[in-house]
């Protein structure tokens, strides 16, 4: 069920209606619940079958994590308790290509069947993993009401990200306010905004992408449309994924329950390390502390430190989809962030170069993700570094303009989102009348353009 969809849209308005109408935090608790287990529902009965069993396994796995918890006793709990939440992942997500990698020691093409994902199962696994973690650490108590466990996992907002802590979500469920004109208001704002970089922006850059990824299998490209390739990709998953953090966001706000934010304008990022903190920002911090940290993170000197970096992006990579396109991204970025770790004081001093070679190299790895093989890939990636033909004029000026309108977008979202920009404050200062036409344009422009099956990115991940 697509945010953008009418049934979306009848089920957001029904809880609405439900949420209203329940006058305590259990009713109200209660009402989202079922909301998000018909949301899951709509995917089919076998996501449903899935889902239900991993909660109550969890619930009930939780209680031997918290008694065991700093014990070694513990420790080995904590690993059943992670391994059990990755079996069905790595069943479904990785175990064809696993066996695609074992069939030549076979001797033969194995016969595995290409299994379809679960939906949100890579979130709610990765959410499940750090609720089990943070209890044995003593960060967070395990949650003895099942309901409120089974809302934190299935949130309908969030079923691709942003991957919410226990410690961070659990206590708003404790309070759960009426509906109020300010929380609808707000989250209107981001709904919108959301659904503007979706469907007027990713959704209509998608089809030259498509084109242009489609050419790369027959031909090899010139310089300035492999670099649209990337570029445009670029702009198309931004726009993708971080108007779908938004609408989530948004639909957290109208019922009063905050959600992280996943983006903060990666392309404005610094250097390498400031993209990994502004990019997918839930998922860094999860590879942070749940894989990075405990590998001795930058404890241990500098080869261990360049060793845990590699691995972790390249596992980053791997989460992402189980293709060697995906290890090769994150290998990527594992070489940029391991470069610029050893170089630096001499980077920063050549300031703005780390902010373009990030960008760059970023939109480089863009084509790994998104090409459907290496082959693909390294013939799009070889014609952005070492071209045959540069191509047209016009290939060349649409190039340009993507590749300025990348951060330009985002400085300027930057400006309407700031609290102390001039922008926000001339937008404070018009009358009610102006802001209402301004946002039911936005809204005419969203419905002109929509297009319900545009599947989001991450809903495949």
């Amino acid at each position: 069920m697509l945010f953008q969809s009418p049934q979306f849209l009848f089920l957001f308005v029904a809880t609405l209606g439900a949420y209203a109408a329940m006058r305590g935090d259990q009713g109200r608790l209660v009402a989202l619940t079922l909301a998000s287990l018909l949301f899951y529902a709509y995917a089919g009965w076998r996501d449903v079958i899935l889902l239900a069993v991993l909660l109550v396994a969890n619930h009930q796995l939780s209680r031997v994590t918290e008694r065991l918890a700093g014990t070694r006793r513990g420790l080995y709990a904590l690993w059943a308790a992670v391994l059990f939440n990755l079996a069905p992942l790595i069943f479904y997500k990785y175990l064809y290509f696993l066996m695609q990698i074992a069939a030549p020691a076979w001797g033969a093409e194995l016969g595995v069947e290409r299994y379809e994902i679960p939906l949100g199962s890579s979130f709610y696994t990765f959410l499940l993993i750090a609720y089990h973690i943070d209890i044995h650490h003593g960060l967070v108590k395990r949650e003895r009401q099942f309901v409120r466990m089974v809302l934190f996992s299935t949130f309908f907002a969030h079923v691709a990200g942003p991957i919410m802590r226990a410690r961070e979500l659990l206590p708003q469920f404790d309070h759960l306010r009426p509906l109020d004109y300010a929380g609808l208001r707000a989250g209107s704002v981001f709904i919108l905004l959301g659904l503007l970089k979706k469907v007027v922006v990713a959704d209509q850059v998608a089809p030259l992408v498509d084109a242009l990824f489609g050419r790369s299998q027959t031909e090899a490209l010139s310089f300035f449309s492999a670099w649209g390739a990337g570029l445009g990709f670029g702009l198309q998953i931004y726009s993708d994924f971080s108007g779908y953090s938004d609408i989530a966001l948004g639909l957290g706000l109208c019922f009063g329950i905050r959600l992280r934010r996943n983006f903060e304008y990666p392309y404005l990022a610094r250097d390498p390390s400031d993209f990994w903190r502004r990019w997918h920002i839930t998922l860094s911090e999860w590879f942070r502390d749940y894989v990075y940290i405990p590998l001795g993170g930058n404890r241990n000197g500098g080869a261990a430190t360049l060793f845990n970096l590699a691995a972790t992006m390249v596992l980053c990579g791997l989460w992402h989809g189980a293709s060697w396109t995906f290890i090769v991204w994150g290998g990527i970025h594992a070489a940029l962030l391991a470069f610029y770790h050893l170089c630096r004081r001499p980077l920063q001093a050549l300031a703005p170069l780390p902010a373009v070679l990030t960008f760059l190299v970023a939109m480089i790895a863009w084509v790994f993700f998104r090409a459907g093989s290496l082959a693909e890939a390294g013939s799009i990636a070889g014609s952005m570094l070492a071209p045959d033909a540069l191509g047209s004029a016009a290939e060349g000026w649409r190039c340009l303009g993507l590749a300025l309108l990348l951060p330009g977008l985002q400085y300027v979202e930057r400006l309407a989102m700031s609290d102390e920009s001039a922008l926000r404050a001339a937008w404070r200062g018009l009358p009610a009348w102006i802001k209402g036409g301004a946002a039911a344009a936005v809204a005419v422009l969203i419905v002109l353009h929509i297009h319900s099956q545009a599947v989001y990115i991450y809903f495949r991940f």
